[in-house]
């Protein structure tokens, strides 16, 4: 039996990163103060994926596993959200072409907004199986900046006039693509050698 040996450190982080998440999701006194520290979670938890996943080898089964838990637990949600529809006005809810198109382009599930991150991995998953099998690695790690700063400006644009738009920028292609991109990149960069007097 191989003896697989934890990183604490990278386990640290995940739970660090979990804690954060929870964080954005609840109510409590300076939260405003506090978010700017807790954006950095998702990016993180992207980061650490592609750190992991590349050089792998590429199944789809990856890809499966992950939409095995998006599907249950969308389904858990739009039973909760039907209840409280049907309880509330008296009528079941009932999806818009907008929430349609949103959810196949842009990974937003309507009903449950904190699900959008299962869709966008999902998403980058197959992006990343996609650049793999025509290899085209080099032209991937090119486009990092160009969608940080594409998201960066969507986001501080819309933000001020459409709020509740975050489908435009909370999505696979600017919060999931670029960060997992970024953790490929650092597994693949040589540590810098070390000060002088640390020889």
């Amino acid at each position: 039996m191989i003896n697989v040996q934890r990183n604490h450190t990278i386990d640290s982080l995940k739970l660090l990163c979990a804690t954060l998440v929870v964080f954005i999701h609840c109510e409590y006194p300076y939260k405003v103060n506090v978010l700017p520290v807790t954006e950095v979670a998702v990016p993180l938890f992207f980061a650490l994926s592609g750190y992991f996943i590349f050089g792998a080898k590429r199944k789809w089964e990856r890809i499966g596993r992950i939409a095995k838990i998006f599907a249950w637990s969308a389904a858990l949600y739009l039973l909760k959200t039907e209840m409280v529809q049907l309880l509330t006005i008296h009528r079941p809810w009932m999806p818009t072409w907008k929430n349609i198109t949103d959810l196949i382009l842009f990974n937003d599930v309507t009903f449950s907004i904190h699900l959008w991150y299962l869709p966008a991995y999902i998403y980058v998953l197959v992006i990343v199986f996609l650049i793999d099998m025509y290899n085209v690695w080099r032209w991937a790690f090119w486009s990092i900046l160009p969608l940080l700063l594409t998201g960066v400006f969507v986001k501080y644009n819309i933000a001020d006039v459409c709020p509740e738009d975050t489908q435009y920028f909370r999505n696979a292609y600017f919060n999931g693509l670029p960060y997992f991109l970024l953790g490929a990149c650092v597994k693949i960069t040589p540590p810098p050698p070390p000060p002088p007097f640390w020889r």
